[in-house]
């Protein structure tokens, strides 16, 4: 920075119409506000990095659980929501019989029998809603046993 002459500061600031630079006198009482308003500024800046990554870190650790109920035909709950990013656990529980639980678009089928849970992970990385089913389908009630998996 040049050297203070006649009581002012030479400030070079980039002319915002074109890309050349501007030089602009300030009086030396400016100065200490510009200081200060440059380091709230940096400040600020550092702390919204800061927030950024810790809600990225804490969004990759997030583990969504769920338990999903399979009997007479029908899942309970039959709608599961979750972000994209998390991971995602879920355990099927077959209380009258044994049931499949089919999610295509995760490459998922689990067989879940009564006393014996089928239990399914997975990374939510792709948004939209999907269907889950059971593929065993023994009864024509059976074959609308649906539910549906939203990842926003």
């Amino acid at each position: 920075m040049p050297a203070a002459s006649h009581g002012l500061v030479q400030v070079l600031l980039l002319d915002s119409v074109s890309p050349r630079l501007a030089a602009e006198r300030i009086t030396t009482t400016h100065a200490p506000a510009l200081i200060v308003r440059a380091a709230v500024v940096t400040l600020l800046a550092v702390e919204i990095v800061a927030l950024c990554l810790e809600t990225a870190a804490a969004q990759a650790d997030r583990l969504r659980e769920f338990t999903i109920t399979a009997n007479e035909c029908h899942f309970t709950p039959s709608h599961v929501k979750v972000d994209f990013g998390d991971r995602v656990r879920i355990t099927v529980i077959a209380e009258d019989a044994p049931h499949g639980f089919v999610l295509k678009a995760y490459r998922i089928m689990k067989l879940a029998a009564p006393n014996r849970p089928a239990i399914v992970s997975f990374f939510a990385s792709q948004r939209g809603t999907f269907v889950f089913y059971s593929n065993l389908t023994s009864d024509a009630v059976c074959v609308d046993m649906r539910g549906r998996l939203v990842v926003q």
